[in-house]
């Protein structure tokens, strides 16, 4: 163990060059992890410039408003809303039409995803994508946690955290 430790007490530490470079490394790695993420959100152009991510928390947060807006303005049957969450992802073009709609999850609710077709349709458009956005994707995946009201008739859309609602 003593030899050991002598090993050690002669190897040379890194210099504070060398511990920062390694550092920038690694969160260069964490943010490439992130990037790769956020590949199923965003359908790139070939060679696109990367999107601002304060642009795009900001474009996917007003969507998410917007819906939670427009589901104010659809009637929706609260006889049986269900007790589990369900989870949809729909796809929006550059102008802000829809692209896509698929339900991922329906959960307990299945008499609430007529309803949640027709808050997106009525949602539709949507703002056209940010100049940063647009250059750089041919459209942008949402996914939406529908949780059933608390009783009062409420809904809301959250955005999806992970793999889970």
């Amino acid at each position: 163990m003593e030899n050991f430790l002598d090993n050690l007490a002669r190897t040379p530490q890194p210099t504070l060059a060398q511990r920062a470079l390694a550092m920038a490394r690694e969160q260069g790695q964490q943010m490439a992890a992130q990037d790769a993420s956020e590949d199923a959100l965003l359908e790139m152009r070939p060679n696109a410039p990367p999107v601002h991510p304060f642009s795009l928390e900001s474009y996917l947060n007003g969507l998410v408003r917007h819906l939670n807006r427009s589901a104010t303005a659809v009637q929706r049957d609260t006889r049986d809303p269900g007790i589990q969450p369900a989870a949809i992802r729909f796809k929006l073009n550059p102008d802000g039409s829809l692209r896509s709609f698929e339900v991922l999850n329906a959960g307990d609710q299945a008499a609430e995803i007529a309803f949640i077709r027709a808050v997106i349709d009525r949602a539709i458009p949507f703002l056209p994508f940010p100049p940063d956005i647009d250059r750089a994707a041919r459209s942008i995946g949402i996914t939406i946690c529908i949780r059933p009201g608390s009783g009062d008739g409420g809904l809301g859309f959250t955005r999806m955290s992970g793999n889970r609602c």
